[in-house]
């Protein structure tokens, strides 16, 4: 959750935000400025729960490639595809025999 909530944070400091909700910009501005705690807090699990009813997500991505070679590999699949960076298809990849 706080992934979703750092966003909204920059999404709240830009004039130009692409898919913020005012609402919960506002709410975000609303506890930026509450000094009670408590009522901090039920503003955040407000803005926390219009996350979940909204169905909002943050699309986390590590482009990690797996690459078949080394003593063992026959064909690693490195440079089978033109202009594809990584070891593919996997389905390709040849061991050596023992």
């Amino acid at each position: 959750m706080r992934i979703v909530l750092s966003i909204h944070i920059r999404r709240a400091r830009q004039r130009r935000a692409y898919g913020s909700y005012a609402d919960i910009d506002g709410l975000f501005r609303e506890q930026g400025a509450e000094l009670d705690r408590k009522r901090r807090e039920a503003t955040l699990h407000r803005i926390q729960q219009l996350i979940h009813e909204k169905a909002m997500f943050a699309p986390i991505w590590q482009l990690a490639a797996m690459g078949g070679f080394g003593s063992r590999v026959e064909e690693s699949g490195l440079g089978l595809i033109s202009a594809y960076p990584f070891s593919g298809p996997y389905e390709d990849v040849k061991l050596k025999g023992k």
